[in-house]
């Protein structure tokens, strides 16, 4: 990291950031290299001030980070890439991919390259996880989103069912007003 550090403008001595470097990866090799990658990336952009932020985050928001920068119109995408490479016995070589998703050979390598050593390693047209700890952490990230869509759809259901009972008590009672002043019109008559 030394040297990296150097050439992107920190001072290698400078004991806070290598402390902060190691408290945020939490004993993850992952994260290391993931850190690594980008002061490298941002060493030739000289963009400090974007590293220094993404630097504060620890691998769980490293990686919700990159997933934020997903385009919206291949989030499906890369999670049925994710899908099929986490039940596959190996890795699967990119048309197979195509095949089993619906999607292009060109859009499930030019996704696997956008997130390729965050998320995905192309080499030879076949995709696999970077590293099990990516892996982990995807279904582990998918699991969380389907509990709060659950939760979601659950709550958005629970308020369907209350408008309804409403609509339904508003009739009765509203049925209930016409057949008084009924009885009441009739008596006047």
């Amino acid at each position: 990291f030394n040297n990296v550090l150097e050439s992107s403008g920190y001072d290698s001595d400078n004991k806070k950031l290598s402390e902060l470097l190691v408290e945020n990866a939490e004993g993850s090799f992952v994260y290391a290299a993931m850190i690594r990658r980008k002061l490298t990336k941002y060493a030739t952009t000289k963009d400090r001030g974007e590293f220094d932020e993404y630097m504060m985050n620890n691998l769980n928001g490293l990686l919700t980070t990159e997933l934020g920068s997903l385009d919206k119109t291949d989030t499906g995408i890369f999670w049925d890439i994710v899908k099929v490479c986490v039940v596959a016995m190996e890795p699967l070589n990119s048309q197979i991919i195509s095949d089993l998703v619906g999607s292009s050979k060109q859009e499930i390598e030019s996704l696997a390259k956008s997130f390729s050593q965050i998320f995905f390693d192309l080499s030879d047209s076949r995709v696999r996880f970077v590293h099990k700890t990516i892996r982990d952490w995807l279904l582990s990230y998918m699991g969380e989103m389907r509990k709060n869509q659950a939760l979601l759809q659950n709550k958005e259901s629970r308020g369907a069912n209350k408008r309804r009972r409403a609509g339904h008590a508003r009739r009765r009672s509203s049925s209930g007003h016409e057949n008084i002043k009924e009885a009441e019109m009739r008596k006047s008559f």
